[in-house]
C-alpha cells in the first residue's frame, strides 16, 4: 500500500473519527431530520422518497422554456422519478476532484452511467454545493450543509444500488466509510474514473493508475478492506466485501482470481516478445560487424523484415501488446515499477521510429558512411535497452508467479 504523509494521513483519521459519528446516526434518525423540512406538495411513486422531496429543485416556466431544447432529459428524469416506484439508484461523487468528463456519443459519463443503471431503478444523485440550474443525467437533489449527511445516510438506506465515484476528498472519503458501516457489501459499486492531475494536465493512462493508487491508499483504511491492485472502472463486492470486477453488462469476477489469471496470461507472451527481441539485437548485431553497415549487407530485407515485425509487436500504447501491458499494470504487486518499464519502452519504440526514419533518409540521399554507421548505434543501442526492461519485465512476473504458487501449496498444505 502507498504510505501517507502526515497531512494525508491525519484526512484519514478525520474521516474516520466522522464515520464513527455518523454510526449513531440510522435510517429512522436521519429521516426524521429530513421530515423536518416542509416537501412543497411533492409526492413520489415511491413513498420513501417523500422525505427528501423538499430537496428537488422545480423548474419554473422560464427555466422550462429556456432548458427543454439544451437539457430537456432533466424534465424526463424528473417525471420517471415522480412515477417510478422502485427503489433507486443513488450515485454519489466528490466535487472537489477534476475529472476527465469523457463525451460517448455526446453525453458525458453522469449521463452514461445513468442510463446504464436505469434498469436498476431511478438514477438520483446529490447536487454539488451552491449549483444552479438543471442538469442532464440523474435527478439532483440540493442540500445544505445542516443536512446533506443526513441525506446520503437515509438514501442509502433506501438505495437499490450506491454508486460512489471515487475520489480523496473529505466528503467522498466520508462516504465510502458510512457505505461501509451501514450497507449490504453487494449493493456498493465503486465508479473509478479518470481525473485532471492538480495542475490542470490532461491525464494518461499511466495518470490515472497513480490516480487510483492514491485513491486506494486513502479509501483501504477508511474502509477496512482490501481494494484490487491496479486500475479497474467498476469494482463491487461480494458478502464478505472481497472485492469484485463488475463488467459493463453486469457480470463480476473475484478481483484476485483475475489478477492471477491475467498474470499467468502474460509471462508467456512476455516471454516470447523477449525471444523475438534477442533474435533482433543478434540478427542487428551479426550485420553490422559484417559489413560495418547492415543498410548494405546481403540480410538487410530480410533484417527489415523482422525489425518491421518487432517494432510493430514491442509494448507501445498503439500495439497489439497494449492490453497485455495494461492488464499487467492492473494485476501487478509492483505496478509502480512496471508502469516506468512500460513508460520507458514507449519512448524507446519512439527513438526507433526516428533511427529508421534518419537511415533511411541517409540511404535515399546517398550520405556519409559515418551518418549510417551513427545511426546503426543508436538503433542497436535503443533495441539493446529494450531488451533489457522486457527481460526486468518477464523476471517480476516469473517471481510473482512463483511467489503465488508456493502460497496455494503452502495453503493447500
Amino acid at each position: 500500500m502507498k504510505a501517507l504523509n502526515y497531512i494525508q494521513d491525519k484526512l484519514v483519521t478525520d474521516v474516520l473519527r466522522d464515520v464513527d459519528s455518523a454510526i449513531s446516526i440510522d435510517a429512522t434518525a436521519a429521516r426524521q431530520m429530513l421530515e423536518a423540512q416542509a416537501n412543497g406538495g411533492v409526492t413520489f411513486a415511491n413513498g420513501d422518497l417523500d422525505p427528501v422531496a423538499f430537496a428537488m429543485q422545480r423548474p419554473t416556466w422560464k427555466s422550462y422554456v429556456l432548458y427543454w431544447l439544451r437539457q430537456g432529459e432533466h424534465y424526463r428524469g424528473r417525471k420517471k422519478l415522480l412515477t417510478d416506484a422502485r427503489p433507486p439508484v443513488l450515485y454519489l461523487r466528490s466535487f472537489s476532484t477534476h475529472y476527465k468528463e469523457i463525451q460517448i456519443d455526446g453525453k458525458n459519463i453522469i449521463e452514461v452511467v445513468a442510463e446504464s443503471f436505469e434498469k436498476v431503478g431511478p438514477v438520483i444523485a446529490i447536487a454539488e454545493p451552491g449549483a444552479k440550474g438543471l442538469m442532464n443525467g440523474p435527478v439532483r437533489l440540493y442540500f445544505d450543509d445542516q443536512l446533506w449527511r443526513a441525506g446520503v445516510i437515509y438514501l442509502m438506506s433506501i438505495s437499490e444500488v450506491v454508486i460512489i465515484r471515487a475520489g480523496m476528498s473529505q466528503g467522498t472519503l466520508w462516504e465510502l466509510g458510512v457505505a461501509k458501516q451501514k450497507l449490504n457489501p453487494e449493493k456498493l459499486v465503486i465508479y473509478v474514473a479518470d481525473a485532471y492531475s492538480d495542475d490542470g494536465l490532461f491525464p494518461t493512462k499511466s495518470g490515472a493508475s497513480e490516480f487510483y493508487r492514491d485513491f486506494k491508499a486513502y479509501a483501504e483504511p477508511v474502509m477496512g478492506c482490501e481494494l484490487p491492485n491496479g486500475f479497474w472502472t467498476l469494482i463491487a463486492f461480494d458478502k464478505n466485501w472481497e472485492p469484485l470486477i463488475l463488467e459493463p453488462g453486469g457480470r463480476t469476477w473475484p478481483a484476485k482470481a483475475v489478477e492471477r489469471e491475467m498474470r499467468r496470461q502474460a509471462v508467456p507472451k512476455i516471454g516470447l516478445l523477449k525471444a523475438s527481441m534477442t533474435r533482433l539485437c543478434e540478427s542487428y548485431s551479426s550485420a553490422s560487424r559484417i559489413t560495418g553497415d547492415p543498410f548494405h549487407s546481403r540480410n538487410y530485407l530480410k533484417w527489415m523484415k523482422e525489425a518491421g515485425r518487432v517494432v510493430r509487436e514491442s509494448p507501445s500504447l498503439k500495439g497489439p501488446h497494449a492490453e497485455t501491458f495494461a492488464n499487467i499494470l492492473r494485476s501487478s504487486r509492483h505496478a509502480r515499477r512496471l508502469d516506468g518499464i512500460i513508460s520507458q519502452l514507449f519512448m524507446i519504440d519512439v527513438e526507433l521510429l526516428g533511427c529508421f526514419k534518419v537511415t533511411f533518409m541517409a540511404r535515399d540521399v546517398a550520405e556519409s558512411q559515418s551518418s549510417r554507421e551513427n545511426a546503426s548505434t543508436d538503433i542497436l543501442r535503443s533495441l539493446e535497452r529494450e531488451l533489457g526492461l522486457i527481460s526486468e519485465l518477464a523476471t517480476i512476473l516469473e517471481t510473482e508467479m512463483a511467489e503465488e504458487s508456493e502460497i496455494v501449496l503452502s495453503d493447500r498444505a
